[in-house]
């Protein structure tokens, strides 16, 4: 049986609010990880056994029977949770940021733009509250991150319509790979997001 230090020694996950929504999706949990056994070996097996831990399966009612929109997205990528478990959760959501200034997404169209930040909406959500439940990061770094999540998110919607504009002949760009540099525009995160509180 595997060991995932990831859970220990942190104190133990809420109570589900919901604990028989929390059976459902567990089991669910369970039918997903059989069905990916012959794409997705490994991670089948990270998941099942993930599940049979003591300290996981704690972690997965914690999400599954208080949060449906943290349920939905550890349905949809439990590659996350694999990387939070394996990598830490620092290294998953810094590489989840990485990734997303990398795409640059502002470049693309209004409709991949907001699939985009949606998804990557998802994940953070998802890699911050794991460091919370688990009880691997204080208070003050959950606000944090998800400020810095935030600000990066502004950020690209800037980029974004920015680029438009000019595309548009509404502006000229200072400099079109980096349309926010430059740009005379200021955007003020009054209250929480100035202070990085964001909850």
């Amino acid at each position: 049986m595997a060991s995932f230090p990831f859970l220990t020694d942190n104190g133990a996950p809420p109570k589900p609010a919901e604990p028989e929504r929390a059976r459902r999706e567990l089991d669910m949990w369970r039918q997903k990880a059989d069905a990916r056994s012959a794409g997705e070996p490994e991670l089948a097996t990270f998941m099942t056994e993930f599940a049979a831990d003591d300290e996981g399966r704690l972690l997965l009612e914690a999400i599954f029977g208080n949060s449906p929109f943290l349920s939905q997205a550890l349905h949809h990528d439990p590659a996350l949770l694999r990387s939070a478990v394996n990598l830490g959760v620092e290294h998953t959501f810094n590489e989840l940021l990485e990734t997303l200034l990398a795409e640059q997404l502002w470049r693309r169209s209004r409709t991949e733009v907001m699939s985009g930040l949606r998804l990557a909406k998802r994940g953070a959500a998802l890699a911050i509250a794991l460091a919370d439940i688990a009880g691997t990061w204080p208070l003050e770094k959950v606000c944090l991150s998800l400020s810095r999540f935030a600000e990066v998110s502004i950020s690209i919607a800037l980029n974004f319509l920015l680029t438009q504009a000019a595309k548009n002949g509404q502006m000229v760009l200072a400099n079109p790979d980096d349309p926010e540099s430059g740009c005379g525009i200021a955007i003020l995160g009054m209250g929480k997001l100035g202070a990085g509180e964001l909850n």
